[in-house]
């Protein structure tokens, strides 16, 4: 129930089994129709949840005034399923995270809904994929206010980071990614992982001067994850030359690259923002498949075709 304060409650949870397509559940005596029905409360069955229409409009009302840490997490993890499920749009889950993603405190449900917004790798389901025309900028709006409200050196602060790493799109949030290989946020630990981060995205999105900050990192660093990360980094370029000899190179049955920087160059080589230029390869990609299906293994196999 919502309480005078507008805060969610759980004011009852009681015990129901189930059986067959319908099964009638009686509530404990007579009660003042609830704000909010949750069927999996604290996460005790095995099971797909679809929120009632009166349950659906009060989540997204008001999910960041449940109390309960779990409750949170469920229901966004609810709404995402309904959204993937194509039983609620995609556009009401993304205005839902940018009115009410900004009040989560706990660390890990902001994580796992921050990965509905970008995927957690380039071929994930996700908001920014699934939606033909997002507002990026508003994303990136919030993520660089929740980065600049964060705790110093907290776990908020590293998460939002992140995020607005992975979200960055507009000319003038790639301008403060760049700016931060040199001035990182305040109490920010910019590490090897997050520095070829930054350069990813900003080489995904046709940086002038990627080539040059993908070089320099290398100097920097010349561990063998850090040159996997630069393959990935020069494989992400929006340019058909550079995904041609890229692809080239992935579909040579005798190709001498290893397979885990060939895996590097699989990550990097189609960013979201790049649909038109993978499709391209559709045609290429199916002729390669039957040569290399008969020549590679299934672990190779299995990120090519991923």
């Amino acid at each position: 129930y919502r309480s005078a304060g507008g805060v969610l409650e759980r004011a009852s949870a009681f015990s129901a089994v189930y059986a067959g397509t319908r099964t009638p559940v009686a509530l404990p005596g007579r009660v003042p129709c609830p704000s909010l029905v949750f069927p999996n409360d604290e996460d005790y069955d095995y099971a797909k949840v679809v929120l009632d229409e009166r349950s659906l409009g009060e989540a997204t009302r008001r999910l960041s005034s449940a109390s309960d840490p779990l409750l949170r997490a469920m229901l966004w993890q609810t709404l995402w399923q309904m959204v993937r499920d194509g039983r609620w749009p995609t556009g009401s889950y993304a205005h839902l995270a940018l009115t009410q993603l900004s009040a989560e405190n706990d660390v890990k449900t902001a994580a796992a809904v921050l990965e509905t917004l970008y995927g957690r790798e380039p071929p994930a389901a996700s908001v920014l994929r699934y939606m033909e025309r997002p507002d990026v900028a508003a994303f990136e709006t919030l993520f660089l206010r929740q980065l600049d409200a964060a705790a110093a050196s907290s776990d908020l602060q590293k998460l939002w980071f992140d995020a607005a790493v992975k979200a960055a799109t507009t000319p003038r949030t790639l301008r403060i990614l760049a700016g931060w290989l040199s001035a990182p946020p305040e109490g920010l630990d910019l590490d090897q992982d997050r520095r070829w981060a930054v350069i990813e995205r900003l080489a995904a999105m046709g940086a002038k001067d990627a080539a040059a900050l993908i070089e320099a990192e290398t100097r920097r660093d010349g561990s063998d994850k850090g040159l996997k990360a630069a393959v990935s980094a020069r494989a992400a370029a929006p340019d058909a030359a550079v995904k041609r000899r890229w692809f080239n190179r992935l579909a040579d049955p005798l190709s001498k690259d290893t397979l885990s920087e060939q895996r590097a160059a699989m990550k990097g080589l189609f960013p979201r923002e790049q649909d038109a230029l993978r499709a391209s390869f559709s045609r290429d990609f199916f002729a390669a498949l039957e040569t290399l299906a008969a020549s590679k293994d299934d672990e190779f196999l299995s990120a090519f075709t991923e």
